[in-house]
Protein backbone atom coordinates (compact mmCIF):
# COMPACT_ATOMS: atom_id res chain seq x y z
CA UNK A 1 0.00 0.00 0.00
CA UNK A 2 1.61 3.36 -1.10
CA UNK A 3 -0.06 6.60 0.37
CA UNK A 4 0.50 9.92 -0.20
CA UNK A 5 0.35 12.43 1.78
CA UNK A 6 -0.69 16.17 0.82
CA UNK A 7 -0.09 19.00 3.51
CA UNK A 8 -0.29 22.61 3.21
CA UNK A 9 1.46 24.72 5.62
CA UNK A 10 2.23 28.39 5.38
CA UNK A 11 4.68 28.83 8.24
CA UNK A 12 7.42 26.55 6.38
CA UNK A 13 8.80 28.91 4.21
CA UNK A 14 9.11 31.36 7.02
CA UNK A 15 11.32 29.30 9.07
CA UNK A 16 14.63 29.70 7.26
CA UNK A 17 16.22 30.19 10.31
CA UNK A 18 15.16 26.91 11.89
CA UNK A 19 18.08 24.50 12.82
CA UNK A 20 16.01 22.08 10.45
CA UNK A 21 16.98 23.67 7.41
CA UNK A 22 20.90 23.97 8.13
CA UNK A 23 23.24 22.01 6.53
CA UNK A 24 22.71 20.45 2.90
CA UNK A 25 19.86 18.13 2.52
CA UNK A 26 17.93 17.20 -0.20
CA UNK A 27 14.46 16.64 -0.60
CA UNK A 28 13.84 13.50 1.11
CA UNK A 29 16.47 14.57 3.95
CA UNK A 30 14.28 17.50 4.45
CA UNK A 31 11.04 15.93 4.95
CA UNK A 32 12.38 13.29 7.13
CA UNK A 33 13.58 16.12 9.18
CA UNK A 34 9.97 17.50 9.26
CA UNK A 35 8.92 14.44 10.39
CA UNK A 36 11.25 13.71 12.93
CA UNK A 37 9.88 16.60 15.17
CA UNK A 38 6.51 15.22 14.90
CA UNK A 39 4.47 16.67 11.61
CA UNK A 40 3.47 14.51 9.48
CA UNK A 41 3.62 11.64 12.15
CA UNK A 42 0.76 12.82 14.26
CA UNK A 43 -1.07 11.37 11.53
CA UNK A 44 0.28 8.01 11.82
CA UNK A 45 3.08 8.56 8.92
CA UNK A 46 6.05 6.64 9.79
CA UNK A 47 9.50 8.80 9.20
CA UNK A 48 11.45 5.53 8.20
CA UNK A 49 9.40 4.21 5.01
CA UNK A 50 9.33 7.90 3.71
CA UNK A 51 10.31 6.82 -0.07
CA UNK A 52 8.98 3.95 0.01
CA UNK A 53 5.08 3.49 1.43
CA UNK A 54 4.68 7.30 2.02
CA UNK A 55 5.49 10.34 0.04
CA UNK A 56 4.60 13.52 1.55
CA UNK A 57 4.42 16.52 -0.07
CA UNK A 58 3.75 19.97 1.34
CA UNK A 59 1.97 21.55 -1.52
CA UNK A 60 2.27 24.94 -0.63
CA UNK A 61 6.20 25.44 0.21
CA UNK A 62 7.58 26.71 -2.44
CA UNK A 63 10.92 26.35 -0.99
CA UNK A 64 10.58 22.56 -0.81
CA UNK A 65 8.43 21.79 -3.59
CA UNK A 66 10.96 23.94 -6.37
CA UNK A 67 14.13 21.55 -4.45
CA UNK A 68 11.80 18.71 -5.63
CA UNK A 69 11.72 20.12 -9.22
CA UNK A 70 15.28 20.88 -9.20
CA UNK A 71 16.21 17.31 -8.09
CA UNK A 72 13.96 15.83 -10.53
CA UNK A 73 15.07 17.97 -13.65
CA UNK A 74 11.34 19.23 -14.43
CA UNK A 75 10.62 22.48 -15.92
CA UNK A 76 7.65 24.13 -15.25
CA UNK A 77 5.71 26.51 -17.62
CA UNK A 78 5.83 30.60 -17.26
CA UNK A 79 2.79 31.49 -15.43
CA UNK A 80 2.22 28.05 -14.37
CA UNK A 81 -0.32 26.75 -11.75
CA UNK A 82 2.92 25.79 -9.60
CA UNK A 83 1.09 24.18 -6.90
CA UNK A 84 -1.16 21.98 -8.64
CA UNK A 85 1.39 21.49 -11.82
CA UNK A 86 4.35 20.05 -9.13
CA UNK A 87 1.68 18.00 -7.15
CA UNK A 88 0.53 16.58 -10.10
CA UNK A 89 3.69 15.66 -11.18
CA UNK A 90 4.93 14.07 -7.47
CA UNK A 91 1.32 12.25 -7.94
CA UNK A 92 2.56 10.81 -11.06
CA UNK A 93 6.20 9.69 -10.15
CA UNK A 94 5.14 8.30 -6.79
CA UNK A 95 1.93 6.09 -8.48
CA UNK A 96 -0.21 6.23 -4.70
CA UNK A 97 -2.82 3.71 -4.15
CA UNK A 98 -4.23 6.36 -1.56
CA UNK A 99 -4.24 10.18 -1.49
CA UNK A 100 -4.23 11.40 2.36
CA UNK A 101 -4.91 15.03 2.76
CA UNK A 102 -5.02 17.24 5.89
CA UNK A 103 -6.28 19.94 4.02
CA UNK A 104 -9.95 18.49 1.92
CA UNK A 105 -10.91 21.95 0.83
CA UNK A 106 -8.10 22.54 -1.27
CA UNK A 107 -7.88 18.96 -3.02
CA UNK A 108 -11.84 19.32 -3.50
CA UNK A 109 -11.53 22.38 -5.46
CA UNK A 110 -8.89 20.88 -7.52
CA UNK A 111 -8.97 17.38 -8.00
CA UNK A 112 -10.22 17.60 -11.49
CA UNK A 113 -6.53 18.51 -12.39
CA UNK A 114 -5.05 15.52 -10.65
CA UNK A 115 -4.32 11.80 -11.92
CA UNK A 116 -6.63 9.42 -10.85
CA UNK A 117 -6.27 7.49 -7.50
CA UNK A 118 -7.79 4.74 -6.21
CA UNK A 119 -8.33 5.71 -3.27
CA UNK A 120 -9.29 9.36 -1.51
CA UNK A 121 -8.48 10.46 1.93
CA UNK A 122 -9.35 13.38 4.24
CA UNK A 123 -8.62 14.32 7.45
CA UNK A 124 -10.50 16.96 9.59
CA UNK A 125 -10.29 18.63 12.54
CA UNK A 126 -11.95 22.32 12.37
CA UNK A 127 -15.14 23.21 11.34
CA UNK A 128 -16.08 23.13 7.80
CA UNK A 129 -17.15 26.44 5.31
CA UNK A 130 -20.93 26.10 4.70
CA UNK A 131 -20.55 25.67 0.84
CA UNK A 132 -17.43 23.37 0.63
CA UNK A 133 -18.16 20.20 -1.21
CA UNK A 134 -16.21 16.65 0.19
CA UNK A 135 -18.47 14.24 -2.20
CA UNK A 136 -14.57 13.39 -3.85
CA UNK A 137 -13.28 11.96 -0.80
CA UNK A 138 -14.24 8.17 -0.47
CA UNK A 139 -13.65 8.28 3.16
CA UNK A 140 -12.87 10.70 6.10
CA UNK A 141 -11.45 10.49 9.47
CA UNK A 142 -11.21 12.56 12.57
CA UNK A 143 -10.94 12.09 16.32
CA UNK A 144 -14.05 13.96 17.47
CA UNK A 145 -17.96 13.30 16.72
CA UNK A 146 -18.60 16.31 15.51
CA UNK A 147 -16.21 17.07 12.88
CA UNK A 148 -16.78 13.46 11.65
CA UNK A 149 -20.71 14.77 11.25
CA UNK A 150 -19.48 17.81 9.41
CA UNK A 151 -17.98 15.61 6.47
CA UNK A 152 -21.12 13.62 6.42
CA UNK A 153 -23.13 16.53 6.12
CA UNK A 154 -21.02 17.83 3.37
CA UNK A 155 -20.63 14.58 1.28
CA UNK A 156 -18.42 12.05 2.68
CA UNK A 157 -20.19 8.87 3.08
CA UNK A 158 -17.54 7.26 5.26
CA UNK A 159 -16.27 8.20 8.11
CA UNK A 160 -13.87 6.62 10.63
CA UNK A 161 -12.26 7.10 13.81
CA UNK A 162 -8.63 8.35 13.74
CA UNK A 163 -6.90 9.39 17.26
CA UNK A 164 -3.71 11.46 16.35
CA UNK A 165 0.15 9.60 17.13
CA UNK A 166 3.64 10.96 18.16
CA UNK A 167 6.76 9.41 17.99
CA UNK A 168 8.17 8.94 21.25
CA UNK A 169 11.69 9.33 20.00
CA UNK A 170 11.34 13.18 20.21
CA UNK A 171 11.50 12.78 23.99
CA UNK A 172 14.89 11.43 23.91
CA UNK A 173 16.22 14.11 21.80
CA UNK A 174 14.80 16.91 23.88
CA UNK A 175 16.88 14.90 26.62
CA UNK A 176 19.83 14.81 25.01
CA UNK A 177 19.76 18.99 25.20
CA UNK A 178 19.79 19.18 28.66
CA UNK A 179 16.83 22.02 28.25
CA UNK A 180 15.88 24.02 31.68
CA UNK A 181 12.27 24.12 33.20
CA UNK A 182 12.50 27.72 32.52
CA UNK A 183 8.65 28.95 32.37
CA UNK A 184 6.11 27.86 35.22
CA UNK A 185 3.26 28.19 32.75
CA UNK A 186 2.97 27.96 28.75
CA UNK A 187 0.74 27.63 26.34
CA UNK A 188 0.93 26.99 22.49
CA UNK A 189 -1.82 27.79 20.33
CA UNK A 190 -4.59 29.90 18.30
CA UNK A 191 -5.94 33.18 19.69
CA UNK A 192 -8.74 34.78 18.12
CA UNK A 193 -12.85 34.89 17.57
CA UNK A 194 -13.01 30.98 17.83
CA UNK A 195 -11.76 30.77 20.71
CA UNK A 196 -13.71 33.10 23.04
CA UNK A 197 -13.53 30.83 26.15
CA UNK A 198 -9.86 30.17 25.86
CA UNK A 199 -9.15 33.77 25.24
CA UNK A 200 -10.51 34.41 28.73
CA UNK A 201 -9.31 31.41 30.49
CA UNK A 202 -5.62 32.38 29.21
CA UNK A 203 -6.00 35.63 30.33
CA UNK A 204 -7.28 34.96 33.92
CA UNK A 205 -4.57 32.89 34.58
CA UNK A 206 -1.94 35.99 32.87
CA UNK A 207 -3.60 37.84 35.40
CA UNK A 208 -3.64 35.93 38.38
CA UNK A 209 -0.03 34.43 38.17
CA UNK A 210 1.85 37.38 36.30
CA UNK A 211 3.72 38.57 39.23
CA UNK A 212 5.39 35.98 40.69
CA UNK A 213 5.99 32.96 38.02
CA UNK A 214 7.35 32.99 34.42
CA UNK A 215 4.70 32.48 31.81
CA UNK A 216 5.07 31.91 28.30
CA UNK A 217 2.13 32.25 25.61
CA UNK A 218 3.03 31.49 22.11
CA UNK A 219 -0.27 32.53 20.23
CA UNK A 220 -0.54 32.04 16.70
CA UNK A 221 -3.06 35.44 16.48
CA UNK A 222 -5.59 36.25 13.68
CA UNK A 223 -3.93 39.62 12.07
CA UNK A 224 -7.11 40.93 11.26
CA UNK A 225 -8.01 44.90 11.94
CA UNK A 226 -11.89 45.62 13.28
CA UNK A 227 -11.74 49.51 12.76
CA UNK A 228 -8.36 50.33 13.55
CA UNK A 229 -7.91 47.62 16.34
CA UNK A 230 -6.02 44.71 15.62
CA UNK A 231 -7.21 41.31 16.91
CA UNK A 232 -4.43 40.80 19.36
CA UNK A 233 -4.30 39.95 23.35
CA UNK A 234 -3.00 43.34 24.01
CA UNK A 235 -3.79 42.98 28.03
CA UNK A 236 -1.31 40.56 28.21
CA UNK A 237 1.36 41.10 25.98
CA UNK A 238 3.55 40.77 28.65
CA UNK A 239 3.44 37.46 27.83
CA UNK A 240 2.71 36.73 24.55
CA UNK A 241 5.35 35.77 21.99
CA UNK A 242 6.05 34.42 18.62
CA UNK A 243 4.10 31.40 16.93
CA UNK A 244 6.40 28.60 17.33
CA UNK A 245 6.27 25.12 15.42
CA UNK A 246 7.87 21.75 14.63
CA UNK A 247 11.16 21.59 17.55
CA UNK A 248 10.61 24.70 18.38
CA UNK A 249 6.99 24.25 19.72
CA UNK A 250 8.18 21.02 21.37
CA UNK A 251 11.16 22.62 23.09
CA UNK A 252 9.14 25.31 24.16
CA UNK A 253 6.87 22.29 26.28
CA UNK A 254 10.03 20.59 27.36
CA UNK A 255 11.38 24.07 28.92
CA UNK A 256 7.58 24.30 30.83
CA UNK A 257 6.94 22.88 34.41
CA UNK A 258 2.72 22.96 33.28
CA UNK A 259 1.18 23.17 30.09
CA UNK A 260 -2.10 24.67 29.40
CA UNK A 261 -4.28 23.04 27.05
CA UNK A 262 -7.93 24.55 25.84
CA UNK A 263 -9.99 22.79 22.98
CA UNK A 264 -11.75 24.95 20.55
CA UNK A 265 -15.76 25.99 21.50
CA UNK A 266 -16.81 23.78 19.18
CA UNK A 267 -14.84 20.51 19.86
CA UNK A 268 -17.75 19.76 22.39
CA UNK A 269 -17.35 16.91 25.11
CA UNK A 270 -15.00 14.45 22.98
CA UNK A 271 -11.09 16.08 23.43
CA UNK A 272 -8.04 14.81 22.26
CA UNK A 273 -6.75 17.80 19.78
CA UNK A 274 -2.85 17.34 18.72
CA UNK A 275 -1.49 19.16 21.54
CA UNK A 276 -2.44 16.69 24.11
CA UNK A 277 -0.27 13.89 22.11
CA UNK A 278 2.63 16.80 21.57
CA UNK A 279 2.55 17.38 25.32
CA UNK A 280 2.17 14.15 26.83
CA UNK A 281 4.45 12.73 24.25
CA UNK A 282 7.64 15.30 25.04
CA UNK A 283 6.69 13.95 29.03
CA UNK A 284 5.44 17.03 29.64
CA UNK A 285 2.71 17.82 32.50
CA UNK A 286 -0.64 19.01 31.09
CA UNK A 287 -3.56 20.49 31.98
CA UNK A 288 -6.46 20.10 29.78
CA UNK A 289 -9.86 20.68 30.02
CA UNK A 290 -12.12 17.89 30.80
CA UNK A 291 -14.34 16.10 28.49
CA UNK A 292 -14.44 12.72 27.18
CA UNK A 293 -10.84 11.48 25.89
CA UNK A 294 -8.93 8.94 23.49
CA UNK A 295 -9.36 5.65 25.15
CA UNK A 296 -6.47 4.84 26.97
CA UNK A 297 -5.47 8.13 28.17
CA UNK A 298 -6.54 8.69 31.68
CA UNK A 299 -7.36 11.71 33.89
CA UNK A 300 -5.42 12.05 36.97
CA UNK A 301 -2.99 8.89 35.81
CA UNK A 302 -1.57 10.48 32.55
CA UNK A 303 -2.60 13.84 32.80
CA UNK A 304 -4.97 16.36 35.17
CA UNK A 305 -8.06 17.94 33.72
CA UNK A 306 -9.97 21.18 35.06
CA UNK A 307 -13.84 21.54 34.94
CA UNK A 308 -13.40 25.56 35.34
CA UNK A 309 -11.26 28.85 34.99
CA UNK A 310 -11.35 28.70 39.14
CA UNK A 311 -10.36 24.67 38.75
CA UNK A 312 -7.62 25.37 36.28
CA UNK A 313 -6.14 28.36 38.87
CA UNK A 314 -6.35 25.90 41.90
CA UNK A 315 -4.42 23.33 40.18
CA UNK A 316 -1.73 25.31 38.89
CA UNK A 317 -0.82 26.58 41.90
CA UNK A 318 -1.21 23.26 43.66
CA UNK A 319 1.06 21.66 41.23
CA UNK A 320 3.48 24.35 40.95
CA UNK A 321 4.01 23.50 44.24
CA UNK A 322 4.05 19.62 43.68
CA UNK A 323 7.09 18.65 41.40
CA UNK A 324 7.42 15.20 42.17
CA UNK A 325 3.57 14.39 41.82
CA UNK A 326 3.42 16.39 38.73
CA UNK A 327 6.33 14.43 37.25
CA UNK A 328 5.29 11.33 38.27
CA UNK A 329 1.70 12.33 36.18
CA UNK A 330 3.85 13.82 33.30
CA UNK A 331 5.89 10.19 33.22
CA UNK A 332 3.25 8.33 33.19
CA UNK A 333 1.60 9.80 30.32
CA UNK A 334 4.86 9.68 28.54
CA UNK A 335 4.69 5.88 28.85
CA UNK A 336 0.79 5.79 27.54
CA UNK A 337 1.75 7.71 24.76
CA UNK A 338 4.74 4.80 24.20
CA UNK A 339 2.56 2.00 24.46
CA UNK A 340 -0.77 3.17 22.47
CA UNK A 341 -0.40 6.26 20.84
CA UNK A 342 3.38 6.11 18.76
CA UNK A 343 3.58 6.48 15.50
CA UNK A 344 3.98 3.20 14.79
CA UNK A 345 0.53 2.25 16.39
CA UNK A 346 -1.00 5.11 14.46
CA UNK A 347 0.15 3.85 10.92
CA UNK A 348 -1.09 0.26 11.81
CA UNK A 349 -4.20 1.98 12.42
CA UNK A 350 -3.95 3.90 9.39
CA UNK A 351 -3.64 1.01 7.23
CA UNK A 352 -6.22 -0.91 8.74
CA UNK A 353 -8.39 1.50 8.07
CA UNK A 354 -7.76 2.39 4.35
CA UNK A 355 -7.58 -1.68 3.54
CA UNK A 356 -11.02 -1.44 3.91
CA UNK A 357 -11.43 0.82 0.91
CA UNK A 358 -9.03 -0.46 -1.64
Amino acid sequence: MKIFVHVTASAIDKMQNNKIFTGEKNYHEMLYALLSWGSASLMGIEKEKLGNEYFVSISNSKYLQNMWTEEQSIELKHNTDWQTDILKKQIEIFDPDILYTVNPSWIGKNIDKLPDIRVFAAWRAAPIRSKEDYSCFDVGLSYAPIYMDLMKKHGISNVEHMDFSFDPEVKKRLDQMDLEKQNDICFVGRYGKMFNHRNKLLYDVYRKFKDNNSIAYHLLTEKRFCGLIPQLPWRMLNAVNEPVFLNELLEVFARSKIVINCHSDIAGQHKGNMRVFEALGTGSFMLSDKGIYPEFLKDGEDFISYENTDDLLDKIEYYLKNEDEREEIAKHGYETICKYYSTEAGSKKLRSIFEDYL
